[in-house]
């Protein structure tokens, strides 16, 4: 990680602002969701989507075994109130 100067900083904070701004509206989104379509299975694709994340990132999160998932053969997939779980419980994982 780069060294961070102190005239990065109102910029830096502003980033992080937008982050949790987002989180929040998700986190609010899906709380009102109805509890069926929380423990809907996704795909890796939707997963990512929901997430905000790319495929990738879910990849890796998936192989470091960072986040709850399920394997069926080669295919991977994702379950709504698990995932709202672990972003509630503050998984670092998720900021990087």
């Amino acid at each position: 990680m780069e060294k961070i100067t102190f005239e990065q900083l109102p910029q830096i904070a502003g980033l992080i602002l937008e982050k949790l701004d987002r989180l929040e509206q998700l986190i609010l989104q899906q709380m009102s969701t109805p509890t069926e379509q929380r423990d809907q299975m996704l795909t890796i694709q939707q997963a990512a989507e929901f997430l905000h994340l790319t495929v990738q990132t879910l990849y890796s999160y998936t192989h470091r075994n960072a986040i709850p998932f399920s394997r069926r053969g080669k295919r991977l997939y994702f379950t709504r109130s698990e995932l709202e779980h672990w972003i509630k419980t503050g998984n670092k994982d998720l900021t990087q």
